[in-house]
């Protein structure tokens, strides 16, 4: 399992604590590290633009797909947009996107311990999204 660092606006993120906004959607024209590297299980520290963290939660459920076509991403807009809260401006700016991770986030706490994200390889202070290291898993 990994953890990983999503960092929203104030407004999603509100929306995500308040259970009105329950998928995270990573869309972009190139493969971002979102894209085939979260899995369920994993766990995804919600930090604030520009702000400090202010929630943990658990992956429930995700999504990778490859876009396609210009109607591919329109049927993700139909199918999902309830759960993600797209504005109209964010759906214009994902046009042209080809890869596709719809993260479905549960059991938020705003009790835990923030990473040390800076030391995590990869990591680049312009990131939306960083993937941690994989935790392993020890008996006792």
């Amino acid at each position: 399992m990994k953890s990983h660092v999503a960092i929203l606006r104030r407004e999603y993120a509100d929306l995500l604590l308040a259970g009105t906004k329950t998928i995270e959607s990573r869309l972009s024209r190139v493969r971002g590290p979102a894209f085939g590297k979260v899995f369920t299980g994993d766990s995804v520290f919600i930090k604030q633009s520009s702000g400090p963290f202010i929630a943990r939660a658990t992956v429930s459920e995700v999504l990778h797909r490859l876009i396609q076509s210009p109607q591919e991403l329109d049927d993700i807009r139909t199918q999902f947009d309830h759960a993600i809260i797209g504005t109209d401006e964010y759906w214009r700016s994902k046009i042209g996107s080809r890869y596709c991770s719809l993260i479905w986030l549960a059991d938020f706490t705003t009790q835990f311990t923030p990473p040390h994200y800076r030391r995590w390889r990869g990591f680049s202070p312009r990131a939306a999204w960083i993937v941690g290291p994989t935790r392993r898993l020890t008996n006792g």
